[in-house]
C-alpha cells in the first residue's frame, strides 16, 4: 500500500484513471506525486500511520504480543497499602486506567458494582479490589482529581458507574477510542486490540473466558491479573507513544 492509498480512495482513483487519457492520467499522478513531496516530516508520518490503519492486517498473529514492561504489579486488597500507592500515582500527570465488573448474564439484571480499578504508571501497575477496601476514598480522589489525566479506552460505561456507585464524576478523562476515531475520520471506534496493533506492532489477547470470569474473587488468577493489568498499561504505553512521535493526534 502506497501513501496515496491512507488518504485517496484508491478504487475511485482507479476508475478516474481508466477513464481518462494516458495524458491526463500522468498528470494525476504527477499532481499526486507533487501532493506528498511537499508535506513535512510530521505530515508523512501521520499519512504512513493512516496506510497502516487502512490495512487488513491490523491484529495479525505474526505480530509479537504485548506485554506490560517492566511495570511492577501491585494488588491491593487492604486498607494499609492504598497510600503508598496513592502518593506514587498523584506523582504521574497522566495514568492508564480502566474498570473491571462482575458480568452478568440475564437479561434486566442489575449490573455489578465495580470489583477492581486498574491504574498504570511509567513503572507499577495497581489493581485496587474495590470489594474488599473501607477507606477507598483516595482512590475515588484521582478519579476526580482534574490535574491528573486518565487514559483508557471506550471509558462511557466506567463513568457512569462512578457516577452511580461513588457518587463523583470523573474527571480529566481521555479517551482515546474517541480521539482516534476522530482523527482518523473512521465511522467506527478502535478499540484497545487494534490500537496495541498500530502503534506498538504487538498484539494483545483477550480471552473471552477472562472477560466473562468472577472479578469479585479475593485471589485473582494469573489470567485475571494478566488481562486487567495490560487493560491499563495498553493506553498508558499507547499515549506515551502518541506525545513522543504523534502529539499533532492529542488534540
Amino acid at each position: 500500500m502506497n501513501k496515496s492509498d491512507s488518504i485517496i480512495d484508491s478504487d475511485k482513483l482507479n476508475l478516474i484513471l481508466n477513464i481518462c487519457t494516458p495524458k491526463e492520467s500522468r498528470k494525476i499522478k504527477k499532481r499526486i506525486d507533487k501532493l506528498f513531496n511537499g508535506l513535512s516530516k510530521d505530515s508523512l508520518k501521520v499519512v504512513n500511520l493512516l496506510s497502516k490503519y487502512k490495512s487488513t492486517g491490523l491484529e495479525n498473529e505474526h505480530l509479537d504480543e504485548y506485554n506490560i514492561g517492566n511495570r511492577k504489579i501491585v494488588i491491593i486488597k487492604n486498607d494499609k497499602d492504598i497510600l503508598k500507592a496513592v502518593n506514587d500515582i498523584r506523582n504521574s500527570k497522566y495514568i492508564g486506567f480502566d474498570t473491571e465488573q462482575k458480568p452478568t448474564f440475564n437479561r434486566g439484571e442489575r449490573q455489578n458494582e465495580i470489583s477492581i480499578i486498574q491504574i498504570a504508571t511509567s513503572n507499577h501497575i495497581y489493581l485496587f479490589q474495590m470489594l474488599f477496601l473501607k477507606n477507598i476514598k483516595p482512590v475515588t480522589d484521582i478519579i476526580s482529581d482534574p490535574d491528573i489525566r486518565k487514559i483508557g479506552f471506550d471509558l462511557k460505561n466506567d463513568n457512569r458507574e462512578f457516577l452511580k456507585q461513588f457518587n463523583i464524576i470523573p474527571q480529566n478523562i481521555y479517551d482515546l477510542s474517541i480521539v482516534i476515531k476522530k482523527n482518523f475520520f473512521h465511522k467506527n471506534q478502535i478499540g484497545v486490540k487494534s490500537a496495541v496493533a498500530l502503534f506498538m506492532d504487538k498484539k494483545i489477547i483477550k480471552s473471552k473466558k477472562t472477560v466473562l470470569s468472577n472479578w469479585e474473587n479475593e485471589n485473582l488468577t494469573p489470567n485475571q491479573i494478566k488481562y486487567a493489568t495490560e487493560d491499563a498499561t495498553a493506553p498508558y504505553d499507547i499515549y506515551t507513544y502518541m506525545l513522543e512521535n504523534f502529539s499533532m493526534l492529542l488534540s
